[in-house]
């Protein structure tokens, strides 16, 4: 995939390069390094770093984090996903997808649970087996060595299919997410306790440096079309906001308003997504569902006060030129 969009923007997409500091503070543009020596300068950018990156503060960024910023990185928990992945000379299970293990739940070294690739929609005449475990264990299989872990793997398996049926492994894979640099973690959680104002100030942009990524996403922080959703939306705010800078000469002009309209809809994207949502659980619905579109629709309303919150503070950072008009209707 990233292949792909290489060679449709081959002087554009940089890989293999590992950013060392951001520099935010001189107002009018940010300013990039790489390890390699590599600068960037531009006059925005959107950091989409891991939160266990964020949290692992190996990145320098000018100006220096807020206290109440690093309260809302760290408050955050990155969580812990671990794979091992069995490779054997024979297949010895069923047709099942998920195979059940005799191994025992939040027990390290335990793996309770496999999926089946060795199937037609994924891997047909793989003869693999992949386990998956999180949080403690996750930690366990990734830190210790690989030899360790197989073996406690096959004991689980022989309990269950018997010694002499298992076969023997060929290969073996184990993902390392939690001790990668580029991640420390697999996916952000909402841990109790922590609230929305913490949220809200760690999402908040830092002079023209913005902040994307799966754990910036009020509601679908965690996965993928997280990171993909928050992604559009910063894009399509910073976007706005270099095309209104072509205008500032004339701020009367009807272009200048038109620009400045664009960042306010650019700003209220987000709402935008939930105002649909509102729509699919509205009044439209049968009666039989009309209770629990009432509550959905509390439940927006109330991310949009979230988000109109970080909206404004956004807002603010760039002038006047956000008219009461826009503010109103995004009200």
């Amino acid at each position: 995939w990233m292949d792909e969009i290489i060679t449709e923007f081959p002087e554009r997409i940089k890989l293999s390069e590992t950013v060392t500091s951001i520099d935010a503070s001189q107002g009018d543009k940010v300013t990039i390094q790489s390890k390699s020596g590599m600068t960037i300068v531009s006059d925005y950018a959107l950091c989409t770093l891991p939160l266990g990156v964020l949290q692992r503060g190996d990145v320098q960024f000018s100006p220096a984090f807020s206290k109440k910023r690093n309260r809302g990185i760290n408050g955050m928990v990155m969580a812990n996903y671990a794979k091992l992945h069995l490779q054997f000379k024979e297949r010895f299970w069923g047709d099942e997808e998920t195979i059940l293990t005799a191994g025992v739940a939040l027990v390290p070294n335990e793996f309770p649970w496999a999926i089946n690739y060795d199937l037609p929609k994924y891997l047909p005449g793989s003869r693999i087996l992949s386990f998956h475990v999180v949080d403690t264990q996750a930690r366990k299989i990734e830190s210790q060595h690989i030899d360790i872990t197989v073996a406690a793997a096959l004991e689980v398996l022989r309990k269950e299919y018997g010694s002499d049926i298992v076969s023997e492994v060929t290969a073996a894979h184990v993902t390392n997410w939690t001790n990668d640099p580029l991640f420390f973690g697999s996916y952000s959680d909402w841990p109790l306790g922590y609230t929305e104002e913490e949220h809200l100030s760690m999402i908040e942009p830092l002079n023209r440096l913005h902040f994307g990524g799966e754990h910036t996403a009020a509601e679908t922080f965690g996965y993928g079309h997280g990171a993909i959703e928050s992604g559009l939306e910063n894009a399509e705010l910073i976007i706005e906001l270099i095309k209104n800078q072509t205008v500032t000469s004339r701020p009367n002009s009807k272009k200048s308003k038109k620009g400045k309209k664009k960042i306010a809809k650019a700003l209220k994207s987000q709402k935008g997504i939930k105002v649909l949502k509102m729509k699919n659980h509205g009044k439209h619905n049968s009666s039989k569902t009309v209770k629990k579109s009432k509550k959905r629709k509390k439940k927006i309303v109330k991310r949009f006060k979230f988000q109109k919150r970080i909206k404004l503070l956004t807002m603010k950072k760039y002038g006047k030129h956000y008219s009461s008009k826009a503010a109103k209707k995004s009200n």
